[in-house]
């Protein structure tokens, strides 16, 4: 299925900030498919915002690095120290 804008966003902010890189290839798959109810459900308000304005502020823009990341602590394992 396609992504909606707001997933388009969210997945270019955590490409930009290196959030994938700890992610295999499989993982990276899954984050996609799982990121459209994530969004809806950690970022709703983000989500919502992105959709009415199609402007990014600088709250939204956290809210939605905020539900990915917790997206991908759910996929990858925590780092070894």
């Amino acid at each position: 299925a396609p992504l909606r804008l707001v997933d388009e966003v969210a997945l270019m902010l955590a490409l930009g900030a290196g959030l994938l890189d700890q992610l295999a290839l499989p993982q990276i798959a899954t984050l996609r498919d799982d990121l459209p109810a994530a969004l809806t459900r950690d970022a709703a308000e983000a989500v919502a915002t992105l959709a009415k304005t199609g402007s990014l502020s600088d709250a939204t823009r956290a809210s939605l690095i905020a539900a990915v990341t917790r997206l991908i602590e759910t996929l990858a394992p925590p780092p070894k120290p």
